[in-house]
């Protein structure tokens, strides 16, 4: 089965849906993306609210978006989100939000800092809100990692890729390794 087929299953019309995958090279950031998707919401919403120019435009174009995180060397499911464009605003404006400090000092994602925005004039800023639909799916369904391309967002009619896995319980908090390669770290014991 491949996405759109799912989509069309739950009466969502793939024409309205951008796909975003979430494919930082960051590190530790990939690894924090699953745990932030599944229980710091308002983190993970201030995360996708911006980005790059490219990616924006195709976000503008569709009314809902698909988001998927790393886990395993494949793609987890995160939610459907309804795409509302906030408006334009300044690198400043957007990195004085203070979700922006939270997701830097707790876990490491250096690419949502000022420092590394303030080039830009200006940048679309959206708000992505949570919808219903498909909910039970998240952490649950599973695609492979996109082939290297230019961009991670992609309309939703151009991607559609294979539905890899259905798993029975979320795998967006995975069990903890066994002991003897259980590693800690500081930001994990905090959390």
């Amino acid at each position: 089965m491949k996405v759109n087929q799912l989509l069309q299953i739950e009466g969502i019309d793939p024409q309205e849906v951008s796909i975003i995958t979430h494919t930082t090279n960051l590190s530790p950031w990939r690894d924090w993306l699953p745990h932030v998707a599944a229980e710091h919401p308002d983190l993970f919403g201030a995360y996708q609210s911006v980005h790059s120019d490219p990616a924006a435009r195709t976000l503008r174009g569709r009314p809902l978006a698909i988001s998927f995180v790393p886990v395993a060397g494949r793609m987890t499911f995160a939610g459907l989100f309804r795409v509302d464009v906030v408006g334009d605003r300044t690198p400043f404006e957007i990195y004085s939000d203070p979700r922006f400090g939270d997701l830097e000092r707790r876990f490491g994602a250096t690419d949502t800092t000022l420092a590394n925005n303030i080039h830009r004039q200006n940048q679309t800023v959206f708000d992505l809100a949570l919808q219903n639909d498909l909910a039970d799916l998240i952490g649950r369904l599973v695609i492979g990692r996109p082939e290297k391309r230019r961009n991670y967002v992609h309309l939703a009619t151009t991607l559609d890729p294979e539905v890899l896995a259905i798993h029975e319980v979320s795998a967006l908090n995975a069990a903890p390794p066994d002991w003897k390669n259980f590693v800690l770290t500081t930001a994990l014991l905090r959390d």
